[in-house]
């Protein structure tokens, strides 16, 4: 207590050092701790894995095919005779569940002018046991209850019938059907994500799936379900993984056309909560801060041993009238403590401001970052990180000041203080210097990356380009009267209609050519379009070679034209002429349907600006009941998105729309990951440069306040106001590019862990390793020039007059 009180004594003599001290020690501390609350969210302490029962023993059970794209190609959804197969023949698991995630248009029961379109979840009886979750309020399903109930999340409860939770006579229409409201949900529970944690499913009302009575080729074979499961206790996941293996080669064996070259996966559901590039990214980061608490924390050592120096005479009397050097050693260790614990309190507040900006820099799809709080763990992490940096960069300095001669500095009557530890001052500037251009790196190649991607060529025209979706469409023949209407609409250039659309909604199925043996199970595998006559004009896909689709084709029942992309051609038939060639597509039936290829479009990057461009083909067509709008307008997009919302309800006043899509937004959400890891990046390197740049100028500062009477004989001797400024600056500068040496060889090693993070730039781009340390450099000298100035400025008289 006594330190402490002659610490806080001493702080109020001579606050200025202290004040700084806290405000450098509370930057670092206070982005440590707002990163490790994302940390914590997103990797340790996941909200949707907290609201589940054990989910260590949960998993996902996927369907794999390597022919399929890059994405799915591990976790396809399983078709539903597989599924029953699992339940059958599996005896690693406890229980099998199936999940079906759809969309569904919801209003009250009354029946409301225009029901919205909502995320919707159809489960199988057990599901939410297998998850171990309860609803909040009410009960789940019966078998007797699959037609006529529904259950609601706790959000969607509310904003339909607000805090009334007397269930009684509450119901909702969902896809035309009258269903009781018999539970909600709990706020806390939320689906873990899937594909990675790049997909998350936030159902607003829950069905009652009965898998029991799908039929028909497509009910069992087509692939669209997830499916969750639990594992007996004592399984280890590679015993279930092998023995889903032999499942998979007897399926294939059994149903050869329909599950040839398909295996199964077996991932935990933490691992698919969160993906490995999310994971990577997010521990880069907490890497870059880490930096950025070390430079705060050197600055601070830097300034305990200016202090230690400046209170040898002190300490020396201290040590001569008897005070043990320990004693010595922990009086200026609760200093520094101190100083942490307030830079430690003070970050706990930055912290807490700056959770609300990570968030909405965040990406929309990713829970965890939106769920930021300062929990337990964060507060222990913070007093953790603020008792080691109090400790360990207090330490040095507290030795020091003990294990001086305590005669030297009585000796000196106090005229000038010591020179003190330079070596070590200067090592930890240079160290500054090196972990900044660490970070400045880092956050360059981001920026080389977002730049890359935003300027990758997505293969069609996004700009004054809108999309729709229509699904469930009830009104017959709803596209091809609809696309008459909207071409009709001030200001629309051209409009289409479609199954798919880049970057939004894709398919992919197999295809034969001509010659190819009938018999053979091997896939070729492609991405699949229907679209109207006038869809490359409205996406600006190119056409290369030959013509699109013309309105007959579109009209005719059996397609007999197929375009094909850029891509495709050069797989199927490179250096050959495509056009009048034969592909085969599967129609359900016995034989396949004979279409001939009359036109080349140009590629589009399907999955994203950073996608492998897949082979893909297109069929004519007019009639959908589920399609994508596409209008191409010279009006204001909001003025045109909102007459196709009323072209739509013209036709059909129930049909229930999402907004409108406007495609230059599509595709700049898609780096949404890659912008935020670039933000935070960017934000850290430009705290650590600002810190560097402090350190340099707090070290150059004290020298010269150091070599004050040496300057002074200097220009006594005749020295120029040039040859001072030559003189500090050089220091500054050797100390700055001895850092920036070191910080290359680190940056050299330390971005090759950033690849996966990367695109169009590699982890050595030269022009980043160029560009950045020049940066550095300037900025350097100029924290460098204010104390070069301020030397140059020394009297000679009264600098000689002190001694």
């Amino acid at each position: 207590m006594q330190d402490l009180l002659f610490s806080l004594r001493a702080m109020r003599r001579n606050p200025a050092p202290a004040v700084v001290a806290i405000l450098v020690l509370a930057l670092g501390m206070g982005a440590n701790t707002a990163m490790f609350s994302v940390v914590n969210a997103v990797l340790l302490n996941s909200a949707p894995l907290r609201s589940l029962r054990d989910p260590d023993r949960l998993v996902m059970l996927w369907e794999k095919n390597p022919a399929m794209m890059e994405m799915i190609a591990n976790r396809m959804p399983p078709a539903l005779a597989n599924v029953r197969a699992w339940k059958e023949g599996a005896q690693s698991f406890e229980e099998i569940r199936a999940f079906l995630p759809m969309e569904c248009s919801l209003a009250a029961a009354s029946g409301e002018a225009r029901p919205a379109r909502v995320e919707c979840g159809a489960i199988e009886q057990g599901f939410f046991p297998l998850l171990g979750v309860q609803p909040a309020v009410g009960r789940l399903f019966t078998p007797a209850e699959m037609k006529t109930t529904v259950l609601m999340s706790g959000a969607a409860y509310r904003a339909r019938f607000g805090n009334d939770w007397n269930l009684t006579g509450k119901s909702l229409r969902v896809d035309g059907v009258d269903r009781a409201v018999i539970g909600v949900m709990p706020d806390a529970f939320a689906l873990p994500g899937t594909y990675e944690g790049t997909e998350q499913k936030k159902p607003e009302v829950w069905l009652p799936l009965d898998l029991a009575a799908a039929q028909g080729e497509q009910a069992l074979w087509g692939r669209s379900y997830s499916v969750y499961a639990r594992l007996k206790r004592g399984t280890t996941l590679g015993k279930a993984r092998a023995e889903m293996d032999v499942i998979a080669a007897r399926l294939e064996k059994e149903h050869p056309d329909t599950n040839h070259g398909f295996g199964v996966n077996v991932y935990p559901v933490s691992e698919e909560d969160v993906g490995p590039e999310l994971r990577q990214g997010i521990l880069v980061l907490q890497a870059a801060v880490g930096f950025v608490l070390l430079i705060a924390c050197a600055n601070m050592a830097n300034l305990l041993l200016a202090r230690a120096v400046a209170r040898e005479r002190e300490i020396g009397i201290r040590l001569a009238l008897g005070a043990q050097r320990s004693r010595i050693i922990r009086l200026m260790l609760t200093e520094s403590l101190l100083l942490s614990f307030l830079g430690g309190l003070l970050g706990l507040l930055l912290a807490y401001w700056s959770l609300d900006l990570i968030s909405a820099l965040a990406p929309k799809d990713t829970h965890g970052f939106h769920e930021l709080r300062l929990d337990p763990w964060v507060l222990l992490f913070t007093l953790g990180i603020s008792i080691g940096t109090g400790v360990l960069f207090g330490l040095v300095p507290a030795w020091h000041a003990a294990r001086r001669d305590l005669t030297e500095p009585m000796g000196r009557g106090g005229r000038t203080v010591g020179t003190g530890p330079q070596w070590l001052r200067n090592t930890m500037v240079a160290g500054e210097v090196a972990l900044a251009l660490v970070l400045l790196i880092g956050a360059g190649l981001m920026i080389r990356t977002l730049s890359h991607l935003m300027h990758v060529d997505p293969g069609f025209q996004p700009a004054h380009l809108l999309t729709l979706k229509i699904e469930g469409a009830t009104v017959k023949d709803m596209g091809n009267r609809l696309l008459e209407r909207v071409k009709q609409l001030p200001g629309v250039e051209v409009a289409s209609i479609s199954g798919s659309m880049p970057m939004q909604h894709v398919e992919q199925g197999n295809y034969r050519l001509e010659g190819d043996d009938p018999k053979s199970r091997e896939l070729r595998m492609a991405c699949r379009s229907a679209v109207s006559e006038t869809f490359f004009q409205t996406m600006g896909i190119p056409v290369h070679y030959g013509r699109g689709f013309s309105r007959q084709e579109t009209e005719a029942k059996t397609p007999g034209a197929i375009v094909v992309s850029e891509t495709f051609a050069a797989v199927v038939w490179p250096h050959q002429d495509p056009l009048g060639r034969t592909v085969l597509l599967p129609t359900g039936g016995k034989e396949d349907s004979r279409l001939m290829v009359v036109g080349v479009v140009g590629d589009t990057r399907q999955m994203g600006p950073d996608s492998t461009v897949l082979p893909e083909i297109y069929t004519p067509s007019r009639q959908f009941t589920d399609f994508i709008l596409a209008v191409r307008t010279r009006s204001d997009l909001g003025t045109t998105r909102a007459a196709m919302e009323r072209a739509v309800w013209g036709i059909d006043p129930k049909q229930p729309l999402q907004p409108a899509r406007a495609m230059e937004k599509v595709l700049y959400e898609w780096p949404a990951n890659r912008r935020f890891y670039m933000a935070i990046l960017a934000s850290f390197a430009g705290l650590a440069l600002t810190l560097a740049a402090l350190g340099l100028y707090g070290v150059l500062s004290y020298v010269v306040n150091l070599r004050r009477s040496e300057l002074g004989v200097r220009m006594a001797l005749g020295a120029t106001t040039r040859d001072i400024l030559t003189l500090v600056l050089r220091q500054g500068l050797v100390l700055t590019l001895t850092g920036t040496a070191a910080g290359l060889a680190v940056s050299l090693l330390i971005t090759r862990l950033m690849q996966s993070l990367l695109y169009g730039v590699k982890p050595l781009d030269p022009q980043t390793f160029a560009a950045v340390p020049a940066v550095l450099i300037v900025v350097a000298l100029a924290a460098c020039y204010l104390p070069a100035r301020r030397a140059a400025r020394v009297d000679a008289m009264l600098a000689l007059r002190d001694e």
